[in-house]
This record gives structure tokens, sequence and C-alpha cells, in this order.
């Protein structure tokens, strides 16, 4: 649905579907916003969801992490290894 309502410019019906997203606090959740700000080629949803993702339990699925490609797992692993570090400073 969100890949049509941005091809097509239904930028009220992609508001309302990333709000869906957004309100959903799970790892599968943060995933499913990864994908949806990749589909809308949004930088700031996509570096908000990873610091989510890098903070929620448990790790995604296999499954998941193809889904959001190898800079976003990369980055949820990395900042699992090292906390202290800014979990999103490798998204430059």
């Amino acid at each position: 649905m969100l890949r049509l309502a941005h091809k097509y410019c239904m930028e009220t019906l992609e508001k309302d579907i990333l709000v869906i997203l957004e309100n959903r606090k799970t790892t599968a959740g943060y995933v499913d916003l990864i994908v949806a700000a990749q589909i809308i080629d949004s930088r700031p949803t996509y570096e908000r969801a990873v610091e989510q993702l890098c903070r929620s339990k448990p790790l995604p699925t296999l499954e998941r992490a193809k889904l959001i490609g190898v800079e976003a797992i990369h980055t949820v692993m990395r900042a699992r290894a090292d906390p202290p570090r800014s979990r999103v400073s490798g998204l430059a």
C-alpha cells in the first residue's frame, strides 16, 4: 500500500501509514518502519527507526534482517556490541 501511495503522490495516505508504523513499538514494527523509510526515501525516518531498533529486543529475525539490508543491520549489531557510541553515527 505504501509503495502505491508514494508512487502516485498520495501524501495523506502515505502520512497515515507512517503514523501507524511509528506507533508499532516492536522489533517487527521498527523493521517495517525502516522498510517504509527506504520506500519513501526519508533519511530522518530511517535513522529514527534504526535508532529505535538498536534499543529493541529481540534482534530481528533473519527474514526481517534481509528486508532492512546490510547497512541497517550492521548498525544495529555494532550498537549492541558497543553501546556507548552514537548508535546511528555509521549512517552517514
